[in-house]
């Protein structure tokens, strides 16, 4: 269940092919740095306007940050598990206002793609 926690954090964040390395590391970045490395990743792969990758940029902050304490927080699987979706689905409605239909459609897609990534790379 350990792994559930780190393919939350790093859904709609990280391409394939750096999935396993960034699984390893992201207990030990700092929300700034994983804000910032989703946010480079979805201006490029989303095509975002400067505008936008700016907003996209405080939003993924304003997330980053939110899940910090419960990634290394003491929680049981289940509280994290809750706490962590009701993170993302809030990050979700955001960026949902921010990205034109056809950006979000793809980061929604970019989500299911990094979590059965992680996933199979940690042989779940």
């Amino acid at each position: 269940m350990r792994h559930f926690y780190l393919a939350t954090a790093l859904m709609a964040a990280f391409s394939l092919n750096a999935v396993a390395d960034e699984a390893s590391n992201v207990l030990n970045s700092t929300p700034e740095q994983r804000a910032s490395f989703q946010s480079q990743y979805m201006t490029e792969h989303l095509g975002l306007a400067a505008a936008v990758a700016a907003k996209v940029q405080v939003i993924n902050l304003k997330y980053a940050e939110q899940m910090e304490p419960i990634l290394k927080g003491t929680d049981g699987r289940l509280g994290k598990m809750q706490k962590s979706r009701g993170v993302l689905a809030a990050k979700d409605k955001e960026l949902q206002g921010v990205l034109n239909p056809e950006q979000f459609q793809q980061y929604d897609g970019f989500k299911d793609e990094m979590k059965t990534a992680l996933e199979s790379s940690l042989g779940r």
